[in-house]
């Protein structure tokens, strides 16, 4: 079986480890500083401008307005919700959306709808803190997500997925990696050592310039994992150990853009 790790950049790997840890973090807490974690992700979400104000506008509003806070006070009966974060009277004319007097299980129906097709995506137009919010909520789902294990709190069993620690050891090897400006890294190849990975480096290097290649490095091109000509416009070509430290790069500039074909 591969180990999905060498193909994961160390970039990537310390921001799934983030993601991780704050999710442990959360599963840590009380039933209280479950509530207040839930409540103060969804008014970041509320107050960005990003959301319409109305919690009949989308599955997103109705999670943010109402779901969430029903859930945050099922938690703690003593947390104090805002004004729009609780149901008008007239809102009771929907049975299906209406949750303010329901039951556990009619709440928990409206969480397992949210986590199905509530998205949050506008979320991630607005700055980190926003886009966190929404990461804590909603990702990864059902798999650990904030509103998931909170509900099964209130509902055990109702989701029991729970994230864990990695403690798997760190791979020996080292990666050959294309770094793009939109912050994306991408790995090229993985290998045991940093001989392993020089032929790969000045393939990626030459294709990346637009240089001709021998036919031995041509057939390693088309072997070489991930290299395509439209993925050839990194800035950065480097290798790192496992642990992101830097073991050899090469910057690219406009200098050194290839000539347009004529």
């Amino acid at each position: 079986m591969v180990d999905l790790r060498k193909i994961i950049s160390p970039k990537s790997r310390m921001e799934i480890q983030e993601r991780r840890e704050r999710r442990m973090a959360f599963q840590a807490q009380d039933r209280a500083g479950m509530a207040a974690s839930l409540i103060a992700s969804s008014r970041a979400l509320a107050d960005s401008g990003l959301f319409h104000s109305s919690p009949d506008w989308s599955y997103d509003e109705w999670a943010i307005y109402r779901c969430i806070p029903a859930l945050a006070k099922r938690l703690d009966p003593a947390l104090e919700l805002r004004a729009d974060e609780i149901a008008k009277p007239e809102e009771k004319r929907d049975p299906l959306t209406w949750i303010e007097d329901g039951d556990d299980e009619k709440l928990l129906s409206s969480i397992k709808s949210i986590i199905a097709n509530a998205s949050l995506r506008r979320a991630y137009d607005g700055p980190e803190t926003v886009k966190a919010a929404a990461e804590a909520l909603l990702d990864p789902r059902s798999q650990g997500c904030d509103i998931a294990v909170a509900m099964d709190t209130v509902i055990p069993g109702s989701f029991p997925e729970r994230t864990e620690a990695d403690e798997r050891e760190p791979l020996p090897g080292v990666q050959l990696i294309a770094s793009y400006s939109s912050g994306y890294d991408q790995v090229i190849q993985y290998a045991e050592a940093v001989a392993e990975l020089e032929q790969g480096f000045r393939v990626a290097e030459s294709l990346r310039l637009g240089e001709e290649l021998s036919e031995e490095d041509e057939a390693f091109a088309q072997r070489m994992r991930r290299v395509s000509v439209s993925e050839l416009d990194f800035e950065t070509l480097s290798i790192q150990a496992y642990d992101g430290t830097v073991l050899r790069e090469r910057e690219f500039t406009a200098e050194s853009e290839p000539a347009p074909a004529m």
